[in-house]
């Protein structure tokens, strides 16, 4: 019979260094290496989802820019896109009709059908419906039609007393019949009508995004630091001091804080301490 091994339990020493950084330090290293520009984008989103903060913006200028002076149309996307910022569409929403902005032709048309364009994105079908309607509904109106038709007829039905049968001949897609005088026969309309709604139709805009430019965003540099000199030194000063200053509503917190159930108390702590975290984070 094999002797047993002996087996003991002995207690070791161990030093281990690791570094955790907490929430609030994840956060200052990440404020810290956004340049003013991105700094900035992230107050303004902040402002947007926290009810109780607002911004006030900076009475300096930013200085050291090079403006660049735009002598032709303004741009399309530039255009639609600065719509789309100040909408009160969902996030998801603007994700959507952002994305459908970059695939209009040179004449503003979205011809690419919906279904092969959610093979190019990670949304569905109904978002793009959504965000199609969306986008149809920015100016100028006709923009993200599929067709002229479609372009038209999105004019007609925005404009005030419009012609009911130009509007029920381009719902009905009798456009080219329109068209041709030999086939109004085929139309249930008398002569008379039928001028008067072509006249109607021949006041609207075929091609909408031909008053601008179509092409990428204008992107602007904005530096970080500006190197000066002032009585013979050299100076810095940073793009920073010209954020917008987000101030805190207090008023506000504590008046619809009293009102609110106990279970929503955690919600108004939440937003408080959120401020206060990037407030910290930024100074």
């Amino acid at each position: 019979m094999m002797q047993a091994q002996s087996m003991s339990l002995k207690v070791q020493e161990k030093l281990v260094t690791r570094l955790f950084l907490s929430t609030k330090l994840k956060q200052d290293l990440k404020i810290l290496s956004y340049n003013a520009y991105d700094l900035s984008k992230v107050i303004q989103e902040f402002a947007q989802e926290n009810p109780f903060v607002e911004l006030k913006s900076s009475s300096k200028e930013l200085q050291n820019l090079d403006w660049i002076e735009d002598n032709g149309n303004e741009n399309l996307i530039d255009h639609l896109l600065s719509q789309v910022r100040v909408s009160v569409w969902s996030s998801k929403d603007k994700r959507v009709v952002k994305f459908l902005i970059y695939q209009l032709g040179e004449d503003g048309y979205l011809r690419t059908s919906l279904e092969s364009l959610k093979n190019k994105a990670s949304f569905s079908l109904q978002e793009l419906k959504t965000g199609r309607d969306k986008l149809q509904k920015l100016d100028p109106i006709g923009i993200g039609a599929k067709d002229l038709n479609e372009c038209l007829l999105l004019q007609a039905r925005d404009k005030q007393d419009f012609n009911n049968i130009a509007i029920s001949l381009l719902e009905k897609h009798e456009l080219e019949v329109l068209a041709d005088p030999s086939k109004w026969a085929t139309l249930p309309y008398e002569h008379e009508k039928i001028i008067t709604a072509l006249k109607a139709i021949q006041t609207l805009n075929p091609t909408p995004a031909s008053e601008y430019e179509l092409g990428e965003p204008t992107q602007y540099l904005i530096p970080d630091l500006k190197f000066y000199f002032e009585d013979g030194r050299l100076m810095i000063s940073s793009a920073r001091s010209n954020l917008p200053e987000m101030i805190f509503d207090d008023e506000k917190f504590v008046d619809l804080q009293k009102d609110s159930e106990i279970k929503d108390k955690d919600y108004f702590i939440k937003q408080k301490k959120n401020f206060t975290d990037l407030h910290y984070a930024i100074q």
